[in-house]
């Protein structure tokens, strides 16, 4: 009997051991193999491709052409722009106070030269109207003169009423002092005259000064519009409004020119350096082109750059975009 419990837990052992076992398998069947990783891909021999980015040729900076701070741009980076174009507002307060201050003083002389012209034509008027009055009383006075004489001269031989005589000297006294009178008042017309043409002749000399300077200050204030001095596309254009610029010293845009003529440079390490060599020829791929290939040349290589040009057949090709260039090895 002993022998059979025996016989019988052995049995069960064994069960245990091969279902251990059956389950150890099934989980090393499940595990999924190692896979190796891909070998790097293995350039042509003959070739050398890398990514770059499109660059212009010839760059044309814009210097500032007043300090003070940016109002506004007038164009954004990418944007193309032609010779002439406005491009740029500067504000420049001590310009603008110098304009207003030259224009005030042109506008107040110029007030005062209208001014004086209006006397001058109420002079000329009033020296016309004297003139003629002047004529008048002549007239008068010289036919008082006339009577009056007459008068005299028969008073003294009796032959002309007391009365009478009297009359012809009073009218005779009053055309004389009227004469006087009027004559006097002509002369200071005159001289009015003379006086208005002098101060008038001072006051349009003064408004040409006085403009000129206006000129100069508005010329000065013009400074603060920006234009751009050639066709091409803007590559950069110094932050945005607000910013403040220094004459002369900051470039606010550099505009891109010649885009028929183009460069990619690329970025190269110590490997690739020392298997390029200038003049290689090479080829630009662009998808804007289709990948079609563009011949180039490579042109420089210096600190860790290489630089490829090549001519530009499509106005779609602009700096900025990305090329891949394959470099022919030696």
């Amino acid at each position: 009997m002993r022998g059979k419990w025996l016989l019988f837990g052995g049995c069960l052992i064994l069960l245990a051991i091969a279902a251990g076992a059956i389950t150890v398998w099934r989980q090393q069947q499940a595990k999924p193999a190692a896979v190796a990783p891909p070998p790097p891909p293995v350039e042509p021999s003959g070739d050398l491709s890398i990514t770059g980015k499109i660059e212009a040729r010839n760059v044309v900076p814009v210097k500032a052409p007043s300090s003070g701070t940016v109002e506004e741009y007038l164009v954004n980076e990418g944007e193309e722009v032609y010779e002439g174009q406005l491009v740029a507002r500067l504000h420049n307060p001590t310009l603008s106070t110098e304009r207003d201050q030259a224009k005030e003083r042109a506008d107040k002389t110029q007030e005062r030269l209208n001014q004086l012209e209006s006397q001058m034509l109420a002079a000329r008027l009033e020296v016309s109207r004297g003139r003629a009055e002047v004529a008048r009383i002549k007239d008068d006075y010289a036919r008082a003169d006339r009577a009056y004489q007459r008068q005299s001269m028969l008073n003294q031989q009796g032959a002309t009423p007391r009365l009478t005589f009297e009359k012809a000297r009073k009218e005779f006294e009053g055309l004389r002092a009227d004469l006087e009178t009027t004559t006097a008042r002509q002369q200071v017309a005159e001289g009015r005259i003379t006086d208005l043409t002098r101060d008038i002749d001072a006051t349009r000399k003064s408004l040409e000064e006085r403009n000129t300077d206006l000129e100069a200050a508005e010329a000065n204030l013009q400074a603060t519009q920006v234009h751009a001095p050639v066709d091409g596309i803007i590559l950069k254009r110094k932050g945005d409004a607000g910013v403040e610029i220094q004459q002369g010293e900051d470039d606010l845009f550099e505009i891109a020119t010649d885009l028929g003529n183009l460069q990619v440079v690329v970025e190269i390490n110590a490997a690739q350096q020392a298997k390029l060599k200038e003049g290689a020829p090479a080829l630009v791929f662009l998808t804007e082109m289709g990948n079609e290939p563009m011949n180039g040349e490579l042109a420089r290589i210096a600190d860790g750059r290489a630089t490829v040009l090549f001519q530009n057949p499509n106005p779609l090709v602009k700096p900025g975009l990305t090329a891949q260039v394959k470099i022919r090895l030696p």
